[in-house]
C-alpha cells in the first residue's frame, strides 16, 4: 500500500518536471528569438541610423546565458545526451547505472559551473 502511494507521489513528481521542461523549451525559444530580433534591429540601427542600441551585446550575451542553462535542463530531462550505445551495452548493468549517473552528473556540474562564473 505504502508502495504504490510513493510510486504515485513520484508520477506526479515526473509528470511536473515533464511539463516544466515543456515550458523551459518555449522560453528558451523566446529567448532565442528575442536575441536574433535585437541583433537585426542593433545592426539596421548601427548602419542605417548611425544609432546602435546600447547594451545589445551584453542582453545578447544574457539571453545565450539563459538558452545554454535552459538547454542543458531540457536535454537532462528528456535523456537526450549522447551515450555509445555499442561500447556501453557490453558493460555489466551495476557499471551501466554508474555511466548514466555519470552523464547526468556532468551537466549539472556544468551548469552550476556556469552560473557560479556568470556571477
Amino acid at each position: 500500500m505504502a508502495f504504490e502511494s510513493v510510486s504515485v507521489a513520484f508520477n506526479r513528481i515526473n509528470n511536473g518536471l515533464q511539463r516544466f521542461s515543456i515550458m523551459i523549451r518555449y522560453v528558451s525559444m523566446f529567448f532565442i528569438l528575442g536575441m536574433a530580433l535585437l541583433t537585426v534591429v542593433d545592426a539596421m540601427g548601427r548602419y542605417l541610423v548611425r544609432s546602435p542600441i546600447v547594451g545589445a551585446a551584453e542582453l545578447v550575451g544574457l539571453g545565450q546565458l539563459f538558452v545554454v542553462s535552459f538547454a542543458i535542463v531540457y536535454t537532462l530531462a528528456m535523456k537526450g545526451h549522447i551515450t555509445i550505445d555499442m561500447i556501453s551495452s557490453t558493460f555489466p548493468a551495476k557499471v551501466q547505472t554508474l555511466l548514466d549517473g555519470v552523464t547526468r552528473l556532468v551537466p549539472v556540474g556544468l551548469l552550476g559551473y556556469v552560473v557560479i562564473r556568470s556571477t
